[in-house]
């Protein structure tokens, strides 16, 4: 199952939706984190509520204050950590919006408030009807929240990418390339390294344009070439920094 997201350039991009084996794994590995930290918490309030100076009002206070990151860890995680949590990153998922924006609090906070109702009160199965019948991995954390869990594509190596031949005396064509962002590079990497995007000059040419209005540049180069100058200009200036 993929879901196609629509990056600020424009550009469809197709991601592999995780699946449901991938997303329980990443919650039961969640939960064991969650499980050693109860443990001790526990241990050390334990310990505190045997210490006769201590009275029961701040070792109350202090349960609390430890409870609190057990309660928020997967909005937490999600707000702090790009979109996952530390299951997600052994599985390599990551929650995205489908409109290609940015997940902003909001979305991660109803995402972590809908898991009652999706998880808790159903026991998971609510979640699991939820994103084998939506057709694009939500659940309803994720319809609330426009969001979606996909699979993260295994970092690109710089000997695979058209980045390793920029010699150490090349010349820059476009300095204004460092008005780009390393997700605007990402997009156009995937374009010229994906035969779907590459041989259609339909999604080429409107990334040109999106990167010419971006930088404030005219090119004579052909589209496919202009790309390349940027991606090459833009990992020397990376390279000085």
């Amino acid at each position: 199952m993929k879901v196609q997201i629509q990056t600020t350039q424009n550009v469809d991009i197709e991601y592999e939706v995780a699946n449901i084996a991938e997303r329980i794994g990443a919650w039961a590995i969640d939960a064991l984190i969650l499980f050693g930290y109860a443990v001790i918490i526990f241990a050390i309030t334990s310990s505190l509520a045997r210490t006769s100076s201590i009275g029961e009002g701040p070792v109350t206070i202090m349960t609390v204050i430890f409870a609190l990151p057990y309660l928020f860890y997967e909005l937490l995680c999600e707000i702090f950590m790009n979109g996952q949590s530390f299951g997600k990153k052994v599985f390599k998922l990551k929650v995205v919006k489908l409109d290609g924006s940015q997940p902003e609090i909001g979305g991660y906070f109803l995402r972590w408030l809908l898991r009652i109702a999706d998880i808790w009160i159903a026991f998971g199965t609510v979640a699991v009807v939820t994103i084998l019948f939506n057709g694009k991995g939500q659940r309803l954390g994720d319809l609330a929240a426009g969001t979606s869990v996909v699979k993260i594509k295994p970092a690109v190596t710089l000997s695979d990418t058209i980045l390793a031949n920029v010699a150490d005396d090349y010349v820059p064509t476009y300095p204004q390339v460092m008005e780009l962002k390393d997700e605007d590079i990402a997009v156009i990497m995937e374009v010229l390294t994906s035969r779907e995007y590459r041989d259609d000059p339909t999604i080429v040419r409107a990334l040109v344009t999106r990167i010419q209005d971006t930088i404030g540049v005219t090119s004579e180069l052909t589209p496919k070439k202009f790309l390349r100058t940027v991606v090459k200009d833009y990992n020397h200036y990376a390279s000085l920094m």
